[in-house]
């Protein structure tokens, strides 16, 4: 949605919104609100309604072999990414359209609610389905911690802000679950698009690095409690190859001294 005087558009079709555009959509028996979208583009964005995988959720033939990872158990994701999705994050990545990720953030709800049913956390995913929001101090989730995948110095500099940081912040509101920054990226690595696969793969195994104060202070306040297993929950915009999302998940596992499982949370699945 943007404005030209005192009337809203469509962030997506550019069409002039009206009373009946601000209808809400029930995807799976969830509420959500999008409230950027006119009500023709809420209902043709590529939700994933069936996965041909369960673990890294591709919606169309999975080629990564997989099988439930040591470091990430699960990758849970909302559409597909087409073109029209990849215009939206286009648009806000690297033009710094503020409100089309916040025209996006409401699609975590279908992978928030997916993972709730899967790790057993029924009373949440209730309010999830009934409402699609939490008040603080309401149905807090003690053992979930949202986290995001970092992205580098310089990058950071030029754009002002980490598009998943900005998503998983998002998310940890919606579970009523602390944020933590875990990671930070290597510098000297900003451009890894023009490497193959193989390279790609063997660079962003070494990208990632744990923060050490905070994992110290998270060791020492639930290493030595008997505690249920912590979920931690790595948040990105994209996955693909879950190349990413698999280096955070063994950096983040390798530094912890407490039970946990790791899980993604993704907007789209490419």
């Amino acid at each position: 949605m943007y404005f030209i005087g005192e009337q809203s558009y469509c962030i997506q079709c550019h069409k002039l919104l009206t009373m009946y555009d601000n209808s809400k959509v029930f995807i799976e028996n969830i509420n959500i609100k999008l409230t950027y979208f006119c009500l023709s583009c809420k209902y043709s964005l590529p939700y994933i309604h069936k996965v041909k995988c369960t673990i890294c959720h591709a919606h169309q033939a999975c080629y990564n072999s997989c099988t439930i990872n040591q470091e990430l158990r699960q990758n849970f994701s909302s559409v597909a990414y087409n073109d029209e999705v990849k215009e939206l994050l286009r648009t806000f990545k690297f033009e710094g359209n503020v409100a089309a990720g916040q025209a996006l953030s409401p699609l975590f709800l279908l992978p928030i609610a997916r993972y709730l049913k899967e790790t057993k956390q029924f009373s949440l995913l209730k309010k999830v389905i009934r409402r699609g929001l939490f008040s603080y101090g309401e149905g807090t989730s003690s053992y979930n911690i949202v986290t995001s995948v970092p992205i580098s110095r310089q990058r950071l500099i030029e754009r002002g802000f980490n598009q998943a940081t900005f998503f998983a912040k998002h998310v940890a509101n919606r579970l009523n679950a602390p944020f933590v920054n875990f990671l930070y990226r290597e510098d000297g690595f900003e451009h890894i698009s023009h490497l193959n696969k193989h390279e790609r793969e063997r660079v962003v195994q070494h990208l990632y690095k744990i923060k050490q104060d905070t994992i110290d202070r998270l060791n020492s306040k639930l290493s030595d409690r008997e505690i249920k297993p912590i979920n931690i929950i790595i948040v990105d915009d994209i996955y693909t190859t879950g190349n990413t999302l698999k280096a955070c998940a063994k950096e983040i596992k390798r530094s912890t001294r407490f039970p946990c499982q790791i899980y993604g949370i993704t907007l789209a699945r490419a």
